[in-house]
């Protein structure tokens, strides 16, 4: 096998790539079973009916621009409710996803 062998370095990536998702997922791992944090519970409140009320400051809190994640917790929690597991996993996958476009 010689080192240009390009079967050997496809299979090479695939382990390094494998070895990086189990690593990630062990490092994510404690917060996918944690619950929610109070900025996250309160961005939660925030959107549950109207995910574009956050964008107004109608709540007495300025508002800020954050259309994707708005959406993102917005859908969570129409779907799967309270539940912080899909939340966190949601944002794990999001992360990856970036991770995969930067590299």
């Amino acid at each position: 096998m010689t080192l240009f062998n390009k079967s050997w370095l496809n299979r090479r990536a695939a382990w390094a790539w494998l070895a990086g998702f189990l690593l990630g997922l062990a490092a994510f791992m404690p917060g996918i079973v944690a619950w929610f944090t109070s900025e996250e519970l309160t961005l939660i409140y925030m959107v549950r009916d109207n995910p574009f009320g956050m964008w107004s400051g109608l709540d007495g809190i300025p508002g800020f621009f954050r259309p994707v994640v708005t959406i993102i917790i917005w859908a969570v929690y129409n779907i799967f409710g309270l539940e912080p597991r899909p939340f966190h996993l949601v944002n794990v996958v999001l992360h990856l996803l970036n991770s995969l476009l930067v590299y």
